[in-house]
């Protein structure tokens, strides 16, 4: 064993002589400290956010096709107030901007939350709805959350606000376009 490693050392000497050449070599280890660049040479993140809560407690836990329903199957979407002219041809006008998170937490529990990242200083909305997953379904219905959106909402940069609590009501159902 000590032959295996004196002469992973000898290789390992060798190819650094190699790659630095015999003027570069050192053995000295001695470590020497050097200047550490300053705090504010980095740009500092605070993130700009919005954040709620879903109150669920009223709506008891789906089962049969929804079984495994949870906080995780509720998106939650801000969109700005400020909206895109629609492209020639068509007839809609679009956000500026748009972000989508899934709700967090467990049904269970009563109340599910959310926290999305948003662009500072600009007004927009907070809707909650169900989201797109492969159960045997063509929609979710019978689930009712209110209010339909939040209020107007402006959050400076590097802060965060929370919205009016979302109320879940009714009862989540598979449901079928017939």
């Amino acid at each position: 064993m000590k032959k295996l490693s004196s002469f992973a050392l000898a290789a390992s000497f060798l190819a650094a002589l190699s790659v630095l050449g015999p003027e570069r070599a050192n053995a000295d280890s001695t470590v020497r400290p050097t200047a550490s660049p300053s705090p504010t040479a980095f740009p500092q993140f605070a993130f700009t956010t919005v954040k709620g809560a879903i109150k669920v407690g009223a709506v008891p836990v789906p089962t049969g096709a929804l079984a495994g329903w949870n906080c995780d199957d509720l998106v939650v979407s801000a969109e700005s107030k400020e909206q895109v002219p629609p492209a020639p041809g068509n007839l809609f006008s679009t956000p500026k901007w748009s972000r989508s998170v899934k709700a967090t937490g467990n049904w269970a529990s009563g109340t599910c939350s959310f926290s999305i990242n948003v662009v500072p200083n600009s007004a927009f909305f907070v809707t909650v709805g169900p989201a797109s997953k492969d159960y045997p379904c063509d929609y979710i219905g019978g689930l009712g959350l209110a209010p339909s959106s939040s209020p107007l909402i402006t959050v400076p940069k590097g802060t965060s606000k929370s919205t009016p609590d979302f109320v879940a009501s009714g009862h989540p159902t598979c449901s079928f376009i017939q």
